[in-house]
């Protein structure tokens, strides 16, 4: 019987076969990795979570029926001496001023809503860009250095500060005992001792716009155009969502949607409660080619997706109000007009559209079945809330920079020379 020795094995097909253990069993630790991540937050597992010492919540400013200023007559005027670019916040017989546009002269003001006198005075020793929160005894203000300052708003005594690693987007929003905040992370802290509940990091590293708060979930726009839904309990990532325009403004929450408006007259809503599936976007992605491959059927629509409409017009599109059924929003032009827009919540159809051929006044009211607008010239409108038309008009005679409307007749108006006035 003949002997034949066995074929040489070749030292690179030696060396894969002994790599293959190794690359399974890194694989296996991947995809064990993925799943318990993707189960921590898909199926909300928690083990331990903070609670706030209190259930102060945001006090809720009810918008009153507002008929029209019988005259266009100014009660009161206080001149506070410094530019005001931010609606007032009135809450019980005081109105809470954001004032000056540089460090050294920004200042929280209060004053007596019924006649205008000062009440107290803070320094910021920084530019507040957001209206104030008024949660039970207290105010909360965020600075553009990242400083939240927290005061009792009878008195304006300063009760405790605290820094953040970036700038503030937004007013701070108080629910249930915890403040949350929207820096580079978004911060969930007790709203009476500023101790820190939790921190989330958002999708595409940092926060880039103001919070919303609705039903325990949290929602946050951030880098790379992502809408994050957050669980306000507990900080963990619920939903995140690519959109293909830049967010601005917060996004609103109406009954089970989240909308969000912004870059090219674009709007796009999501469903309030819909969550991550894990790998869902790389299953999309094959899925896709199959079907442009005309090898699988049409893929759905993403998770959490409801509607979407491109056709606002203007630069940038900007929600600011909103009535039970209806979403108005303010397109901004290239020459600074603006249009203002409605479009139904439910199914993004577009309603009517009232061009100012002006800019616009910050602080537009949904008021029953009114809209109500300030030109920065210093025309006030009410736009009938159903078909755009006007309603009434008044001049008011001087120029304006926010409005607020206060009673059934009345408003603060102000102005970025820095005079406030109470119109009936």
């Amino acid at each position: 019987m003949r002997y034949e020795p066995p074929e040489p094995i070749d030292s690179s097909r030696r060396g894969r076969r002994r790599l293959l253990p190794v690359v399974l069993l890194a694989f296996t630790a991947l995809i064990i990795l993925i799943a318990s991540v993707s189960a921590y937050n898909y199926f909300d597992i928690s083990i331990w979570t903070n609670h706030p010492t209190s259930t102060t919540t945001r006090t809720e400013t009810v918008a009153p029926r507002f008929a029209a200023p019988s005259s266009g007559e100014v009660v009161w005027s206080y001149d506070t001496g410094e530019a005001i670019a931010v609606p007032p916040v009135v809450h019980g017989n005081s109105a809470f001023i954001i004032a000056g546009l540089q460090s050294e002269t920004g200042r929280i003001m209060a004053l007596d809503a019924t006649t205008g006198r000062p009440l107290w005075t803070y320094r910021l020793h920084g530019v507040s860009d957001y209206p104030v929160t008024i949660a039970g005894d207290f105010l909360y203000a965020g600075t553009r250095d990242g400083r939240l300052i927290v005061l009792d708003h009878r008195t304006g005594k300063e009760s405790w500060t605290y820094v953040t690693d970036g700038l503030l987007h937004g007013s701070p929003t108080v629910q249930s005992g915890r403040l949350f905040l929207a820096s580079s992370n978004v911060r969930a802290m007790d709203a009476l001792t500023g101790n820190l509940l939790w921190t989330h990091e958002p999708e595409g590293g940092k926060a880039i716009g103001a919070i919303t708060y609705s039903k325990g979930i949290i929602a946050v726009m951030s880098a790379g155009n992502h809408l994050n839904l957050i669980d306000a309990e507990k900080g963990r990532r619920r939903l995140t969502k690519r959109l293909w325009f830049g967010g601005i403004g917060k996004p609103f929450i109406l009954g089970d949607f989240v909308i969000v408006s912004g870059d090219g007259g674009s709007v796009q809503a999501v469903e309030l409660q819909a969550r991550d599936i894990p790998m869902e976007k790389a299953l999309r992605f094959w899925w896709n080619k199959l079907w442009l491959y005309k090898s699988a059927p049409r893929p759905p629509a993403p998770v959490g997706y409801a509607w979407h409409n491109r056709g606002i017009g203007g630069v940038s599109a900007r929600i600011v109000a909103h009535d039970e059924t209806r979403l108005f929003l303010v397109a901004r032009h290239p020459d600074h007009s603006a249009t203002v827009a409605a479009i139904a919540a439910a199914s993004g159809e577009a309603l009517w559209r009232f061009d100012f051929g002006v800019p616009i006044a910050e602080g537009v009211a949904s008021l029953g079945k009114t809209l109500v607008v300030c030109a920065q010239s210093g025309e006030m409108y009410a736009l009938d809330a159903a078909s755009g038309d006007i309603v009434w008009q008044r001049h008011l005679g001087f120029p304006v920079s926010t409005v607020r409307v206060v009673s059934e007749t009345s408003a603060l108006v102000a102005s970025r020379s820095g005079e406030i006035h109470l119109v009936r």
